[in-house]
This record gives C-alpha cells, sequence and structure tokens, in this order.
C-alpha cells in the first residue's frame, strides 16, 4: 500500500519535475548564447588596470564590437566548461581539440584607447585586460611615462597612473636586445600582418603591469571582445 501511494506521488509530481528540469535546460542555453556571440560578466584579478580598473573588480566584455569569436574546443563554450570543474578528467584531452580560427562580422573596429580582453601569452587559460596603444604599422613610444603614438602624444583618461622617473630602474623584457626600460620605452614599430594584425598594449596603472613591454603583441586572433566599464 505504501509503495503504491510513493509510485502514485511521484506521478503526480513528475510534470512539475520536468517543468523544473526545462527551465532549468532554457536558461542554460540562454547564458550559453549569450556568452558566445553577445558577451560575459568577467572578474578582473590584478592592479594592472587601476585606477581606471580595481582590481577584483567585475566588468562586462563586450564580443559584438569586434566579432564573436568562436570556440575551439568545449573548453571555450561559456557555462559549460564550467563543467570541467566537476569532471577534471575531461580537461586534458579536451584541450588536444582544435576545431579551428572562426570569428563573427564585429559592429565595428578596434580603436587606440579601448580596453580590449585577449588571451594570455603565456598561454594559461586567464584572460588578460589591457588598453590598446599601437594598431598595424604605428610608432609607439614612451617618453618619461608618456604615450606617444606617431610622434604625437597620446590623450588618455586621467585615471592612467604614469610612471616615475625611478621607475628607470625597471629593465623590460620585450625586445629582447634593448636596453628600455618601462619609463623610457621605444620607439617601437608594430608590425603589420593583414590575416592576424598585431596590436600593443599598456595596462594603465604602468608601474605595476605585465604588458606588451614585457611579452610583446597582441594577436587578433587572440582577442576576446572589449571590456565595457559600468
Amino acid at each position: 500500500m505504501k509503495k503504491n501511494r510513493l509510485f502514485a506521488n511521484s506521478i503526480k509530481y513528475s510534470p512539475r519535475i520536468k517543468r523544473i528540469l526545462c527551465g532549468i535546460g532554457i536558461l542554460v542555453f540562454l547564458a550559453t548564447f549569450v556568452g558566445t556571440f553577445i558577451g560575459e560578466i568577467r572578474w578582473v584579478p590584478t592592479p594592472s588596470m587601476e585606477n581606471t580598473i580595481m582590481a577584483r573588480s567585475l566588468v562586462w566584455m563586450d564580443k559584438t564590437q569586434y566579432g564573436a569569436r568562436m570556440p575551439r574546443r568545449f573548453w571555450d563554450i561559456p557555462v559549460l566548461k564550467y563543467s570541467f570543474y566537476l569532471i577534471p578528467q575531461l580537461y586534458r584531452p579536451d584541450q588536444k581539440l582544435d576545431w579551428g580560427y572562426h570569428r563573427l562580422k564585429g559592429i565595428g573596429t578596434l580603436h587606440r584607447g579601448d580596453i580590449i580582453a585577449f588571451d594570455n601569452p603565456k598561454g594559461d587559460s586567464v584572460l588578460f585586460c589591457k588598453r590598446l596603444i599601437g594598431l598595424p604599422g604605428d610608432t609607439v613610444e614612451i617618453r618619461h611615462g608618456l604615450a606617444y603614438v606617431n610622434g604625437k602624444r597620446l590623450e588618455l583618461p586621467s585615471t592612467v597612473m604614469p610612471t616615475i622617473e625611478a621607475d628607470t630602474i625597471h629593465s623590460v623584457g620585450f625586445p629582447l636586445e634593448s636596453d628600455w626600460n618601462t619609463h623610457n620605452y621605444g620607439p617601437l614599430v608594430v608590425p603589420r600582418d593583414d590575416d592576424n594584425p598585431y596590436y600593443f598594449v599598456l595596462g594603465d596603472n604602468r608601474r605595476n603591469s605585465l604588458d606588451s613591454r614585457v611579452w610583446g603583441f597582441v594577436r587578433h586572433h587572440d582577442i576576446v571582445g572589449r571590456v565595457i566599464l559600468p
């Protein structure tokens, strides 16, 4: 008798369970669609963009401006990639996948002064967030902490924290053969490449930022989106 009652209750509540599961499925689909084609909320863990973006802030990363970059493996699919934390054994074989580079057409183009999000040049899964300074063909230079592009001083927001004279003791890693420092850098020409353009980026917190002065140029294929400030 008790078993029959439990069976009857399971039948009674099954439509409600189906509606809940259906609702969860729709939410997951919408979140995946928005995250893939429109944009994502991302966390900025470091102070390299202070005082424009404070460390541990949340920002909106728009993917429509430059065109959404299509996933190259399951890890690149928003929402779905969090399943790898539940089943970590899937991560290693997934990294061997490569569906190729594909990008949708954007509604705009890259401009000097944009804050862009891009794949970490060191190769791990963390995104970097920096300000775009030099476009392909530009000559970039830092003179006494101030950025110049093609011989003209680049006008930047007042939140940018330039270096000071004492920072001349801090050498840079790119290019390897240079004797430049974080306070006086360049001139350096940004190479041209029509298939996969180069860009030069800097953190707004110039004294505490790993950027193009350290590891070189950012390639267009590595750019994920444009950071929109609140």
